[in-house]
């Protein structure tokens, strides 16, 4: 992070592969201070906006509705309530992402699939409606557990 964060000291360029898989290591890490300031340093390397690529956008959205379940953070809410839209809109237009067989945990897809069912289990927590995430896990042929299938 901070070699990407001091970009005149290292000249390294952050590309949108790279980031987002930094994104997905912290959300797996559940570092949401970092992947807010990961967030932050989007424009500063000319990316798209995180409301504007559907894996960021997905990884942002469940970090911040994981920390807002776990610890009731407000402002993790706020955060993930203003992104909500902005992926719903991100979903109509891209086609499913099923995860292959055997997919190696690297694989974007797959990224995609642990975000967007942390994402729904967070919103059925809240009863929050989700039946648009559901419906289009259900197109990528995602198995949606018990309680929120």
């Amino acid at each position: 992070m901070s070699v990407f964060g001091n970009r005149p000291a290292y000249r390294m360029d952050l590309t949108l592969a790279a980031a987002r898989h930094l994104l997905y290591a912290l959300h797996e890490k559940r570092q949401l201070s970092n992947i807010v300031i990961l967030a932050a340093l989007f424009p500063l390397h000319n990316l798209p906006a995180l409301s504007s690529d559907p894996i960021s956008c997905a990884l942002i959205v469940s970090a911040c509705l994981r920390e807002a379940n776990s610890s009731s953070s407000e402002p993790a809410w706020t955060v993930a309530e203003t992104f909500l839209s902005p992926l719903k809109q991100l979903l109509s237009q891209t086609p499913p992402m099923p995860v292959p067989v055997g997919a190696n945990h690297f694989l974007e897809s797959r990224w995609m699939k642990d975000a967007m069912l942390s994402i729904l289990d967070s919103l059925v927590v809240r009863s929050h409606e989700a039946g648009w995430i559901r419906a289009w896990c259900y197109q990528s042929d995602y198995k949606l557990s018990g309680n929120i299938g």
